[in-house]
Formats: C-alpha cells, sequence, structure tokens
C-alpha cells in the first residue's frame, strides 16, 4: 500500500490521458481503484490516503436529446427503405444501433415476438454476441396490442427484467 502515494495515482490519470482513454473509461478506471484502494486501506488499517490532493478525471456526459415523432417521421422519409426499418426497429421496439442491424427472420419466435441475441460489433462490423450478457442470454421484443410498431422488452436470465 506504501507504493499509492497521491503521486502514483496522478500518474494513472495522466497516463489514461496520453494513451488517449476517452473520459468514462478514466471515470470509471479512476472510480473502481478508488474503491479497491479504500477497501485495502480499511482492512489494513493505513492512515495515508493516496488520493489526498489529487483531483479525479471528470466525466460530463452531454444530456441525451429524444427526437419527437415528427423528427423520427422525417428522418424515415429521408432515408430509404432500409434505414426506414432500422428507425422503427430502434424507436418502436427499443432496439440498439447494432442490435437493429443484425435483424433476422431466423430469430423470429413468435407472430409477434422478436429474441434479440446478437448485434453487429461497432469496430469489426460483424455479427457479435450481446454485450454485457451471459451465453445464451437473450432480449425479447414484444409487439403491444393496438400498435404495431410499439414493443416492450424483457430479458432471460439473471439480469432483471425491463420495459421501453
Amino acid at each position: 500500500m506504501d507504493t499509492f502515494t497521491s503521486r502514483a495515482v496522478e500518474d494513472f490519470i495522466q497516463a489514461m490521458e496520453e494513451a488517449e482513454t476517452g473520459p468514462a473509461a478514466q471515470q470509471n478506471a479512476f472510480d473502481t481503484l478508488k474503491k479497491v484502494l479504500r477497501d485495502v486501506q480499511r482492512r489494513a488499517g493505513f492512515t495515508d490516503d493516496p488520493f489526498e490532493g489529487v483531483v479525479p478525471p471528470k466525466y460530463a456526459p452531454k444530456r441525451a436529446v429524444i427526437p419527437t415523432f415528427d423528427e423520427i417521421q422525417a428522418l424515415k422519409e429521408a432515408g430509404d427503405r432500409q434505414v426506414s426499418l432500422i428507425i422503427d426497429l430502434m424507436s418502436g421496439c427499443g432496439m440498439r444501433n447494432g442490435e437493429a442491424y443484425a435483424v433476422n427472420f431466423h430469430r423470429m419466435v413468435a407472430d409477434d415476438v422478436y429474441r434479440i441475441t446478437e448485434q453487429i460489433d461497432g469496430v469489426r462490423r460483424e455479427r457479435a454476441p450481446l454485450k454485457h450478457r451471459e451465453l445464451g442470454d437473450f432480449r425479447e421484443t414484444l409487439k403491444r396490442s393496438g400498435s404495431p410498431s410499439s414493443c416492450t422488452r424483457r430479458t432471460s436470465g439473471p439480469i432483471p427484467t425491463d420495459t421501453c
């Protein structure tokens, strides 16, 4: 624990900045380091604070802008049929963009249920398993009665159910 001085923590932050690590990843790494060192400090009874005087990385995400129905319609009209389908899947069914691009007929499990098991990887541009899911876990979109494009989604496995 003696090697973790405030200088070591500052060097850690500076190394992330030099490696052009994104602000959100810097914040997560810093928070994780702080939790681990605080736990070690508490359990071992150390009194030195390696975070004293250290300025933590700042991450302030921009406010999300949700398009209006009219804006969604204008986007659909400006694009071709494929773009319109992607917009419907994302806005109507709550799919993420990588999930919408990976849609195929093999995942229809009922007339009104689509099972999401994969996505298009944003870097490799190929099909990949869903992020942050165990092997075999999936999400489903369910058509609501009376609304052809509106869906709810639920997850399988140990991940809690959510609704869109």
